[in-house]
């Protein structure tokens, strides 16, 4: 200990000596160390922490799959889910629930509420408790006894003020009483990863639902397994399960499989490959900082080789030396640890605020005690290992050698030279690596934003209405009251065009609906017939600029008295229709009785996602097939956003109880579609951009330290008439062999890097050759560069003076 503090306050002594040293030294630690810190902690949150229930291990997530439309990850029917939950042996309980959006209109103006009805037993089985009040009872999803509602503790506060009274009393939604049971706490993570943060409210899984067809998909299913139970277990169970339910309901139900995960992969599965690309830039960056680091150290030992020598004279023996510089390596990396750890919360905060909605628990992401023990673990281990070789080399120094005049070529110089040379290599390898994998992100970024979604954006504004189903009973009045909301709003005088559409493009809904081509032989069991569905109205293909390709489009003649009528996309013509003309074939929706006269073709859009293929769409007219819950696409004359009040105005004029939600501009919508892409794309490029940075400046100091060590051959070599090119040259041409080195490694680093993120590529290939070429012929270039400013020193050498030190 008595040496440990010796070492301690010299070492401090030592670092203010250098403020310039030490400045650097503790700005690139600082950079990889916060980087790691604040990347480590949303990696902690998201995919590292237990999930907030009771025994989250025993938890787990149920889908079905759609083997012959090659469908994966479906929702389940009420029929089919209530078949599992009486069949299974292996859980110990089964819960489901599904979306429900309700119109909250007391306690302030009309407000659609995001929420979600569930089984009465998924608290009990999440082990989930409420704050106030109790959770649903076993027969609260009965007639007449389901009309109990929870709050979230957000909700609570916002509508009710915290009203401690609240229980027991009743609040109005979709125009019908609920009594209020309970308060969930604000800890509450609602089992849904895309409505985990949203959701406000639940109300009981209504067990009427038992009345729909057995393929009505939209129930997610969770269950907790029993403790003498595996997933392998249940996984086999419920494939006797599927197989008994296939033979018993042959219709619906063959070619239907199941599967099981455990619950906390259903919300970190899409984002763990993007975390670990993101977990290896951030690895990378700090190894490029720590690499400068000790390429300062090695500079500054050798600097200090005739201090080390006279300590040696004096007894100090090289184990006591080591210790000295593995102490100063270690103040550094845990200076520049608690300067990163205080720039991590601002880098935390900048993530949350790039990243794309619907990343689930990254809300939770800030410095806790566990990502505070993994930045002081990151900053002794930094200083520990690359602190080793400049500590054993300036400790090996020969102080007899040393000692005399020509201690400046002593072969100590040679050896530093050599480790140099490896961390320069080591640099330069990683920083190719991040460069090529930050310009495939960007390439493939770039090949997302000029993809044809199918339709012009510019000027136009979506927003989507919900009409409750107990203020509008039959399908006539919701058409009379879009007819009416149309027509007001087309005639205000900012509006160009308007129109109704089922589902807004883009926005991440999908409506799938099995048919039939009538006139066809009966499909083998287990196969289908689907495709994309959309609800429109006449203006809808005008107002979005979707080109007819052939045929006609709807018009006010299509009506509930006229023929019904419909129109595909292209590809779903080509697909079904490969040698057929389509015009005037008859197609039979899944649920309808008529079938419908196909009129038209029209261009391809991309429903559902920039990045996916488009899919065979079918295009029905909205007064011949009424929704309830219908978005209107308003095209502006000028900024879209200048209309949302006048909007408003119209249609709460139409029903001043119907709120507007999801407000976007259709720009806003595209863009959200790629967020996750550019949000990978920008955090990649500003990590390599700080490791490039990092680089040219270790480049630099490389070249630096070079000149320095041959400063006696190079004033011998122009006093002997070398030229001053000749003299550039050999400098240059030192870092710039390094960096050819570094390049070879860094290729096969960049290739391995490419292969992790292949999966993340858009219209890029892993390996494409453009920038395999161009990003190693760019970073040699500006090697070059840096190289040039310190051997520019070397051709200003005074000969005279370095013949002195001979």
């Amino acid at each position: 200990m008595r040496f440990l503090s010796q070492d301690l306050r010299y070492a401090i002594k030592a670092l203010l000596a250098k403020p310039g040293f030490s400045l650097t030294a503790i700005l690139a630690l600082a950079l990889g160390i916060g980087a790691n810190t604040a990347i480590f902690s949303v990696v902690d949150a998201v995919l590292l922490r237990a999930l907030p229930y009771d025994d989250p291990d025993q938890l787990v997530w149920i889908w079905e799959n759609d083997l012959a439309s090659n469908i994966m990850e479906e929702p389940a029917s009420y029929a089919d889910f209530t078949d599992w939950k009486n069949q299974s042996q292996s859980f110990q309980d089964l819960a489901a629930f599904g979306g429900w959006f309700p119109i909250l209109t007391n306690s302030g103006p009309a407000e659609r509420i995001p929420g979600g009805l569930v089984s009465p037993g998924l608290f009990q089985l999440l082990g989930a408790k409420p704050i106030q009040g109790r959770t649903f009872l076993q027969d609260e999803d009965g007639p007449g006894k389901n009309r109990v509602v929870i709050l979230s503790y957000s909700l609570w506060r916002r509508r009710f003020a915290s009203d401690t009274n609240i229980i027991g009393k009743t609040i109005i939604l979709n125009q019908s009483p609920y009594e209020v049971i309970g308060i969930m706490p604000a800890s509450f993570q609602y089992p849904s990863p895309g409505d985990s943060k949203s959701a406000e409210l639940w109300g009981p899984l209504p067990s009427t639902l038992s009345a729909l067809p057995r393929r009505a998909d939209f129930l997610s299913v969770v269950g907790r397994l029993k403790p003498s139970s595996s997933i392998e277990q249940a996984s086999s169970e419920m494939a006797t399960i599927a197989s008994r339910l296939e033979n018993q309901y042959a219709e619906t139900n063959a070619g239907w499989s199941i599967t099981i995960i455990p619950l906390y992969r259903r919300f970190t599965g899409d984002v763990r490959p993007a975390m670990l690309v993101l977990s290896v830039a951030v690895g990378l960056l700090l190894l490029i900082a720590c690499a400068n680091l000790a390429n300062l150290l090695l500079v500054r030992a050798t600097s200090r080789r005739r201090e080390m020598a006279i300590r040696k004279a004096l007894g100090a023996t090289r184990r006591r030396l080591i210790q000295q510089f593995l102490t100063e390596s270690c103040v550094l990396a845990l200076i520049g640890g608690a300067v990163g750890l205080l720039l991590a919360p601002f880098a935390v905060r900048g993530l949350i605020l790039l990243s794309p909605s619907g990343i689930a628990r990254l809300d939770k992401a800030g410095i806790d005690m566990r990502v505070l023990a993994f930045s002081v673990a990151l900053s002794l281990i930094t200083g520990i290992v690359f602190g080793v070789a400049p500590a054993v080399h300036a400790s090996g120094t020969d102080f007899n050698d040393e000692l005399k005049e020509g201690g400046r070529t002593s072969a100590g110089g040679v050896t530093g030279r050599r480790i140099l040379s490896v961390l320069l290599i080591s640099e330069v390898a990683l920083v190719l690596s991040l460069l090529i994998g930050s310009a495939l992100m960007i390439k493939s970024f770039v090949r997302l934003q000029q993809v044809n979604p199918g339709f012009d954006p510019e000027r136009l504004l979506t927003l989507e209405i919900a009409l409750p189903r107990q203020k509008y009973k039959e399908p006539y009045q919701a058409a009379a009251f879009f007819g009416d909301v149309i027509q007001k709003v087309g005639d205000l005088p900012e509006v160009e065009a308007v129109a109704a559409v089922s589902v807004v493009p883009l926005s991440g809904t999908l409506a799938i609906l099995d048919f039939t081509i009538k006139g066809r032989p009966p499909l083998p069991l287990g196969q289908v017939n689907d495709a994309e569905s959309q609800v429109i109205s006449p203006s809808y293909f005008d107002t979005m600029s979707i080109r007819l390709l052939k045929g006609r489009l709807f018009t006010d003649h299509d009506n509930r008295e006229s023929t019904p009528v419909i129109i595909i996309n292209d590809a779903l013509a080509k697909r079904y229709f490969p040698d057929d003309d389509p015009l005037g074939k008859l197609l039979s929706l899944e649920g309808t009785d008529q079938p419908l006269t196909i009129v038209g073709i029209v261009e391809n859009v991309h429903q559902n996602g920039i990045n996916r293929e488009p899919y065979p769409q079918m295009y029905t007219s909205y007064a011949q097939n009424p929704q309830w819950a219908t978005a209107l696409i308003v095209k502006a004359r000028s900024d879209p956003r200048k209309i949302v009040e006048p909007i408003r105005e119209q249609i709460l004029s139409v029903d001043a109880d119907q709120p507007l939600y999801n407000v976007r501009t259709m720009a806003d919508v595209m863009s959200g579609s790629i967020s996750r892409q550019r949000f990978k794309a920008q955090l990649i490029s500003i990590l390599t951009a700080f490791a490039f940075l990092l680089t040219i400046l270790g480049i630099y100091g490389v070249v630096s330290y070079i000149v320095t060590q041959r400063f006696n051959e190079i004033g011998i070599r122009i006093a002997l008439g070398a030229r001053k090119s000749q003299i550039l040259m050999m400098m240059v041409w030192g870092g710039l062999k390094l960096a050819l080195i570094g390049i070879i490694f860094g290729l096969g680093g960049a290739v391995a890097l490419s292969r992790l993120m292949s999966s993340l590529l858009y219209g890029t290939s892993p390996t494409d050759p453009t920038t395999f070429i161009g990003i190693p012929l760019l970073l040699a270039g500006v090697i070059v560069l840096a190289s040039c400013i310190p051997a520019r020193k070397a051709i200003a050498i005074d000969p005279v003076a370095a013949l002195r030190y001979e």
